[in-house]
């Protein structure tokens, strides 16, 4: 006999025809429902796919980042295969530690079990460090904001205006973008501030907003500005080469063959006020330079210096 209109186990189950088309009805309706399921009314997908036992000694808000530093338990237990758990720390800002994104709120308390995004799309507090960026790593000691880089653990999908963004776990890397050209606008303590150039109707103009590089000091502050550079991303590294190397000189002073000394930048004949030391590589029999004398020097990338290309008899 059926119990509270539920067949047990065993029992022979003769539907009439009502029955038989009220299940067929039901069969027809959720076949149909499942074919209205969009992005809006499509149930929420589960609250991260991975926990993690809270050892920041900070409460967490949904969004904040950690990173993940081994398990919660020995391999010996029970517990290690059937439930996986990592213990979360504060990021160190390394680009190869594995990073976690809260799905919720995990409070403060040592050891309080939170769920988390380890792999896939999350979202995030973003700090943007440059347009051309396409990766983003942790700061150090720092949970609730994300920056970019040219390489790190995550790959940057979108930062909006007001610092929030997506990017994607487990899809880290570097950048090893094509090269492009800019223009030097400054140049100070090893940095040198670029205006991106593209080609239209057939010369360069003026492309994306400016951009912040590191640069050799060797070159001289304000030795380069002006002139057109070549760049592009290699791994954590920023290759920058200059592609006009050439500056007309004047020796400051008397430079002995072999050695460096001071000489200014002219232009046009005129002392632009930048100097740069430039090496006496060679002279004609190892004569010396003498002071006043002008020149031309170029800048060796290999040797990183400026080198005395000629000079006047």
């Amino acid at each position: 006999m059926p119990i509270g209109n539920r067949v047990r186990r065993g029992q022979k189950v003769i539907p009439d025809a009502a029955q038989e088309n009220a299940l067929r009805d039901a069969a027809d309706e959720i076949k149909r429902l499942r074919g209205k399921l969009t992005a809006q009314n499509r149930p929420d997908p589960p609250l991260g796919d991975s926990r993690i036992r809270n050892q920041t000694g900070e409460r967490l808000e949904a969004g904040a980042i950690v990173a993940l530093t081994g398990s919660a338990f020995d391999s010996t237990s029970h517990e290690f295969w059937r439930r996986p758990l990592a213990d979360a720390e504060k990021p160190t800002g390394d680009t190869k530690e594995v990073l976690a994104i809260c799905a919720e709120m995990i409070p403060a308390k040592a050891g309080t079990i939170g769920r988390v995004w380890t792999v896939g799309l999350a979202p995030a507090k973003i700090k943007l460090n440059s347009a051309e960026h396409r990766f983003c790593r942790a700061v150090t000691d720092n949970v609730t904001t994300l920056e970019t880089a040219s390489s790190g653990p995550a790959a940057l999908i979108e930062r909006q205006s007001d610092g929030a963004g997506l990017v994607r776990l487990g899809g880290g890397g570097s950048g090893t973008g094509a090269a492009r050209l800019g223009r030097v606008t400054a140049f100070s303590a090893g940095e040198a501030t670029i205006q991106p150039r593209k080609m239209d109707g057939g010369s360069l103009a003026d492309d994306t907003a400016e951009t912040t590089l590191d640069a050799l000091d060797a070159f001289g502050s304000g030795a380069i500005v002006g002139d057109t550079v070549r760049y592009y991303e290699l791994g954590e590294e920023t290759v920058f080469e200059l592609v006009d190397l050439e500056r007309e000189v004047k020796a400051d002073a008397a430079i002995t063959a072999g050695n460096s000394g001071t000489c200014s930048i002219y232009e046009s004949g005129s002392d632009t006020g930048d100097d740069i030391t430039v090496h006496l590589k060679w002279m004609d029999g190892g004569v010396d330079l003498a002071s006043g004398t002008e020149g031309k020097a170029r800048f060796s990338i290999a040797a990183g210096r400026w080198e005395l290309l000629q000079a006047e008899c």
